[in-house]
């Protein structure tokens, strides 16, 4: 399988949904898939996985739109994977150049109101949808016009490489002694 993912960042970038993109990616590589990703930001020449080409990154509208579109005339594509909902028009036009399914990612805040027409028509469009969340998903859902079962919950989740670190000595440092700790982790940007 033959994938071109277009995302904002991933391999050479910092961020939520960079690493959202690297481990999903990278997870799709080893599987035997060739993942060719046009980054819209990213350093110059980061280390990738085997079966991973990522191509120069284009900031501009233009730039990205043009790289993207040539990539799609340049190859045949089986999977157009779109990191963003902002993106999914773009996704969908090259996905139609080469007859190529569409996967389109919701990472959250983006999908929680209706985006614009044609967001929301290429997203209709879509062969699947991956969320992050149920209440990404039902968002998404009282919006769109697209059936149910072609959104798909994957949930963020935390590397294998992950290690926790010493709770006792965390505790401690604290100030907390045998009460409940319930930690939650989510964006801090204040317009949320």
């Amino acid at each position: 399988m033959k994938v071109l993912a277009l995302v904002t960042d991933a391999f050479g970038s910092s961020g939520g949904i960079a690493q959202y993109n690297r481990d999903f990616l990278t997870a799709l590589s080893e599987t035997g898939a060739e993942v060719v990703v046009q980054p819209r930001y990213a350093a110059a020449d980061p280390p990738v996985p085997k079966n991973i080409r990522q191509l120069a990154p284009r900031a501009g509208r233009s730039a990205y739109v043009a790289a993207v579109l040539r990539s799609a005339l340049a190859s045949r594509f089986d999977v157009i994977f779109c990191g963003h909902l902002y993106m999914a028009a773009l996704a969908r036009m090259a996905a139609g150049m080469r007859r190529s399914r569409l996967v389109i990612q919701l990472h959250g805040i983006e999908a929680w109101t209706p985006p614009l027409r044609g967001a929301r028509a290429a997203f209709e469009q879509g062969d699947l949808v991956l969320a992050v969340s149920r209440f990404t998903r039902s968002a998404a859902l009282r919006w769109s016009h697209l059936p149910p079962e072609r959104i798909v919950v994957i949930p963020n989740t935390v590397r294998d490489v992950f290690e926790p670190g010493d709770r006792v000595a965390a505790r401690t440092a604290l100030g907390f002694t045998d009460e409940a700790v319930l930690l939650s982790v989510g964006r801090l940007d204040p317009r949320e």
